[in-house]
């Protein structure tokens, strides 16, 4: 058994169970961080809930910061070849190069229970955001295309 590295606060675990259950076509995403000195995954406030309602990849890319890690759950439409409409939700842990190993551990150290707690099947690995934060490779990776 191990043991947490840090709490998960229930608003985020709420705001991800309603997230998933969603009724909206358009791309989403709830965007966490931990707060080191409480040792807790919060809701990111930079991250405005209206905003992340409609926020596709590439808006999503050019506002992550650059120099922290984050966790993302994210949704979108995906039409299959054969017409069918689904609508993946991925968990995405971005670790940016140059972080501090004492936040990367942190943030890696959180990344699978905050990946059960939030429900999340699909789940995506960045560490360059510019080059890996992109629909292309996000659909490469779960193997959609």
């Amino acid at each position: 058994m191990s043991v947490p590295l840090c709490e998960i606060d229930p608003v985020v675990v709420q705001k991800c169970k309603k997230f998933r259950f969603r009724k909206e076509k358009t791309p989403g995403a709830v965007v966490m961080k931990i707060d080191e000195k409480a040792m807790k995954v919060i809701l990111d406030p930079d991250f405005d809930e209206e905003d992340c309602k409609d926020m596709d990849l590439d808006t999503l890319a050019s506002e992550l910061p650059p120099t922290r890690p984050s966790f993302v759950l994210y949704s979108f439409q995906f039409n299959h070849k054969d017409e069918r409409i689904s609508y993946p939700l991925v968990f995405i842990y971005v670790s940016p190069a140059g972080v501090k190993t004492e936040t990367n551990m942190l943030y890696s150290g959180a990344k699978t229970q905050l990946c059960r707690a939030v429900d999340a099947t699909k789940e995506y690995n960045v560490r360059d955001i510019e080059d890996e934060l992109n629909m292309e490779a996000l659909l490469e990776k779960l193997v959609l295309v």
